[in-house]
C-alpha cells in the first residue's frame, strides 16, 4: 500500500551541552516515497539520521519502523529491524574485496553461509553493474563506485527503509547520473529518506522534502514548494536556492 507510514518519527529530539541539535521534529516517509531531508551545515540533518539509526539516543520523542519503536535500540539492533543507511564520509572495508564487502553484510546482519552469502553478492553486485569490480580491494576503486559499493553493502542488509547521507557529494556528473538511476531502480521497492545539497538532484530524486533550519523542522512538500519558500531560502544564509 503506497500510502502506509513504514517510518514515523515523532516529537524527536536532543542536546549536546545545553545546545538543542534537534527540537521536537515529526515525519513519516511512506512506503514507495523518497523523501529529501536538507538544510544548511549544522541543522541537525545528520544528527537525525544518527539518532534514526541508533548512534545517538533521543533525549525525547520516538520513532517508529512498521509500527515497531525502535527509540533507543542499539545501531545492530536496529538494522536488524530494517533500517540501513550510508555515510557522508564513505566506510567500506578498504583491505577487502568489493565481493567480500557485500558478501560480510550478507552473513553478519541475516546470517547467511559464507557460500550462499558470496553467491548472493555477486549477484547483487552484477544487477548493479559492479561486478567487473567484484575481486579489487575496494579501497582502490574510483570514487563513484566507492559510494555505490557503500549503497550496495546498505541493501545487502534487505532493508524496510534506506537511509542515505549526501549520496551524491563530491560525484562527477557521469557518476551522479548512474547513482540516480539506480536509486530510481531501488526507489521502486525500498522507501528512501537522504539528505542532499544538490539541489537538481533533490528535484529529480525526490516525491518529498523536509527542511531543516537550526534543529527544528520549517518546511514540507514537493520539491518546488519546499525549495521556493522563503524561509528556507532565507536558511541558505539568505542565498537563492538553484
Amino acid at each position: 500500500m503506497k500510502n502506509k507510514k513504514i517510518l514515523e518519527v515523532q516529537h524527536i529530539g536532543v542536546s549536546f551541552g545545553g545546545v538543542n541539535a534537534v527540537k521536537d521534529v515529526s515525519f513519516f516517509v511512506a512506503a514507495q516515497e523518497t523523501v529529501a531531508l536538507i538544510g544548511s551545515n549544522g541543522a541537525g540533518k545528520t544528527t537525525v539520521f544518527h539518532m534514526l539509526t541508533g548512534y545517538t539516543k533521543p533525549d525525547s520523542g520516538r520513532f517508529f519502523l512498521c509500527k515497531k519503536d525502535l527509540t533507543g535500540k542499539s545501531p545492530s539492533q536496529i538494522c536488524t529491524a530494517g533500517i540501513a543507511r550510508t555515510f557522508q564520509n564513505i566506510r567500506l572495508f578498504s583491505h577487502m574485496t568489493v565481493l567480500e564487502n557485500v558478501q560480510i553484510a550478507l552473513e553478519a546482519s541475516l546470517g547467511h553461509s559464507e557460500k550462499d552469502a558470496r553467491e548472493e553478492a555477486y549477484l547483487l553486485l552484477k544487477a548493479h553493474e559492479l561486478s567487473s569490480f567484484a575481486h579489487k580491494l575496494a579501497g582502490t576503486l574510483p570514487y563513484g563506485e566507492k559510494r555505490r559499493l557503500e549503497l550496495l553493502r546498505a541493501l545487502a542488509t534487505k532493508p524496510k527503509l534506506l537511509l542515505l547521507d549526501e549520496p551524491a557529494a563530491g560525484q562527477s556528473p557521469a557518476d551522479r547520473e548512474k547513482l540516480f538511476f539506480c536509486l530510481k531502480q531501488i526507489s521502486e521497492s525500498i522507501p528512501i529518506l537522504f539528505i542532499e545539497h544538490d539541489m537538481n538532484f533533490i528535484r529529480s530524486l525526490a516525491d518529498r522534502v523536509l527542511a531543516m533550519h537550526r534543529g527544528a523542522l520549517i518546511a514540507e512538500g514537493t520539491p518546488d514548494a519546499v525549495l521556493s519558500h522563503p524561509a528556507v531560502i532565507s536558511s541558505y544564509l539568505g542565498g537563492t536556492l538553484c
